[in-house]
Order: structure tokens, then sequence, then C-alpha cells
């Protein structure tokens, strides 16, 4: 097993700027989940739920497609960043599965006074109930995968997020998929410090 996954990220690996890309493995799910939440926070706890705001974003793709999900790491080999991807039609159903599920705990805990205190938390589960259904991008009905990447703000323009990318068409190339859209959600903060 060890080999394969050897080779498998031998195939996949790819330099530049002393940064890599490699497919995830199970040992990187921490990572993920705090380069996921962090870069959430704006820099201070805007979301009091660490758990279910994780369970939300990150769990459909590393539950039900790991395969396709990528990360990008420094020389040192910590995680600086990473691409979830999904391909076809029942991920989207498991996916909302997941959320919908989720979102109904967020609620739950939100009318029962446990976020009393975190302001932005109840703000962003009323917005998620309210208007999130209107904040999906619209995939183009020929996609057949998708993905979104989350990246390191110090990382930001070592081409970390061009490697995710181009390792994710690969695979995708492999299995014959011949088209995908992405998505990247940022506030505008994040937009202005990108400039």
């Amino acid at each position: 097993m060890e080999q394969i996954v050897e080779e498998r990220a031998r195939l996949h690996r790819r330099e530049r700027d002393n940064v890599f890309v490699r497919p995830y493995e199970d040992y990187d799910r921490k990572a993920l989940e705090e380069i996921c939440y962090h870069s959430a926070q704006r820099g201070h706890e805007a979301f009091k739920d660490r758990k279910l705001f994780l369970d939300f974003w990150l769990k459909p793709y590393l539950d039900y497609q790991p395969q396709y999900t990528f990360v990008s790491v420094n020389h040192e080999d910590m995680v600086v960043g990473y691409l979830n991807g999904a391909v076809g039609k029942l991920f989207g159903f498991q996916q909302l599965g997941i959320q919908t599920l989720t979102t109904i705990r967020m609620l739950g805990r939100a009318l029962r006074g446990e976020y009393d205190g975190f302001p932005e938390t109840k703000e962003y589960i009323y917005s998620m109930v309210l208007r999130g259904w209107k904040n999906i991008p619209e995939h183009p009905r020929d996609a057949a995968a998708h993905f979104h990447f989350n990246v390191c703000r110090e990382y930001w323009r070592s081409g970390a997020a061009v490697m995710l990318i181009e390792a994710f068409e690969r695979v995708l190339q492999d299995k014959g998929v011949n088209s995908y859209c992405g998505e990247k959600i940022i506030s505008k903060q994040q937009l202005e410090r990108f400039d």
C-alpha cells in the first residue's frame, strides 16, 4: 500500500518556489481543517462552532471523494493549501445531505442560545438559512466536476493554487472528464488584500 501511495505522490508531485503538490492523505485532515477554519475567521473567532463549520465545508469532500483532494506543502512538508474536488452528480446529493443536517444542527444550537455572545456566528447561520442558496455559484450544465481551493495567505503568490488546479486537471483527464468549474468564496477584505 505504501508503495502505491509513493507512486501516486510521485506522479502528481510538482515543485515551484519550494512548494509541492501531492494527493491528500488522511493524516492531512487536521491541517486542512486549520487552514479552512482560520481563513474564515479573518483574524478573530467569527464562528464559534468549529466542528460544525468544518463539517459543512470539508466533510463532504474528505468523506465521499478524497481522491479528488490535493494538498500543497512547503519544503518542510507543512500543508499550506488544498484543493477539494468532486466528480459526478451523486456528490451533489451527498454534499447537500451533509450540509443540510449541519445547517439544522447550527440553527438548533443558535435557537437554544448556544451562540449568544457570538453575533457573527448567529449572523452567519441565519445568512446560510435565509440567503445561502442564493450565494451558491451556478455551475455550468456541462461541468461534470467542480473544485474549490484555499491557500494560506503567505503562499498566495507561490503558484500553489495553479499547481493544485493542474493536479486536479490531470486526474480529470485520466478519468475522461472534459469539463469542470471552480469556485472560491472570499470576502471583500480578502480580495482587497490580494491586489
